[in-house]
């Protein structure tokens, strides 16, 4: 019998200490829990908001435009060079012919090379510097609306099957899924829409727009 209270008793007094342990002395966790804002934000439509974007991509282009040129201006020399081989009648003649074009024909194989990494290299500094400035910006307008923390709102695009890829369409919405973090979040707590004007906002202000 004694034995039974004995052990109810380090039972009871084990209860009591992990109640302690877990229980905030002063409440002030339990505050802070209570009192922790969420908010969400859409990075795509963000991105597809923004006007430094935009205007980023444009410069871009306009330098693929140059570079395509550029390209086509090289495959034209090599067309031109091909058309006067065929009323190239000396021996020495077109044998040089076929070696400019040999030469050229590498240079421009060179210049494709380039110009794909070049672009290649630009498009992945533009996404970086932008994905880094919205990260930036999220964190200002958090701090500027008592914000604790900001969720990827990955919910806000459906579940998406490409009949085109050799992955089986059951795999690809089981890895969608279980890619998904936010299962729901209201309007009320989205701040994607604040976040554009407000980046907006910022660039119109650092390049003197109006």
């Amino acid at each position: 019998m004694h034995r039974v209270h004995h052990i109810a008793l380090f039972v009871a007094i084990t209860a009591i200490c992990v109640l302690l342990a877990v229980r905030p002395a002063d409440g002030t966790s339990a505050t802070l829990a209570e009192k922790t804002v969420v908010a969400v934000v859409n990075p795509s439509q963000v991105l597809e908001g923004l006007v430094e974007r935009a205007e980023a991509e444009a410069q871009l282009r306009q330098k693929f435009e140059e570079l395509k040129a550029q390209a086509e201006a090289r495959t034209s020399e090599i067309r031109t060079l091909q058309e006067l081989i065929e009323t190239t009648t000396d021996p020495d003649a077109r044998q040089a012919l076929l070696d400019e074009i040999d030469v050229k024909g590498i240079k421009a194989v060179a210049f494709d090379q380039f110009a794909a990494r070049q672009f290649d290299v630009d498009l992945a500094l533009l996404q970086q510097s932008l994905y880094n400035r919205v990260v930036e910006s999220v964190g200002e307008l958090a701090q500027a609306n008592s914000i604790d923390i900001v969720l990827v709102n990955d919910n806000a695009s459906p579940i998406m099957i490409n009949p085109e890829l050799r992955v089986p369409r059951a795999t690809q919405v089981e890895e969608q899924i279980s890619q998904r973090r936010v299962m729901f979040a209201s309007s009320t707590v989205d701040i994607t829409e604040a976040l554009i004007l407000r980046m907006n906002n910022a660039h119109s202000e650092q390049t003197g727009q109006r």
